[in-house]
């Protein structure tokens, strides 16, 4: 099953702004595509998309194992290139 969680929205919705906010695996593609079907279908076609997921693994240079280095590359760089590519096509 693919998780899209709401999350809140609390301050930007007293700004009388219709948005929606979303826990999402960004690594997974179908997780990415659940979630953008979730807002276009509440909201309509995105015309803004706020890549935020990021992460950081603290290990000396010298002794980051690769399954580290490719958790870091999925998120941060993987994800993004998701996130854009499904808002894009939206």
């Amino acid at each position: 099953d693919v998780l899209v969680e709401r999350v809140g929205e609390d301050g930007i919705a007293g700004l009388g702004v219709r948005s929606m906010g979303l826990k999402v695996d960004v690594t997974s593609e179908d997780a990415v595509g659940a979630a953008f079907e979730a807002v276009t279908d509440e909201l309509g076609s995105p015309s803004i998309l706020i890549n935020a997921a990021g992460i950081t693994i603290w290990e000396d240079s010298l002794d980051v194992s690769k399954a580290s280095w490719n958790k870091v590359i999925d998120v941060n760089l993987t994800g993004t290139f998701l996130t854009c590519q499904a808002c894009g096509r939206g």
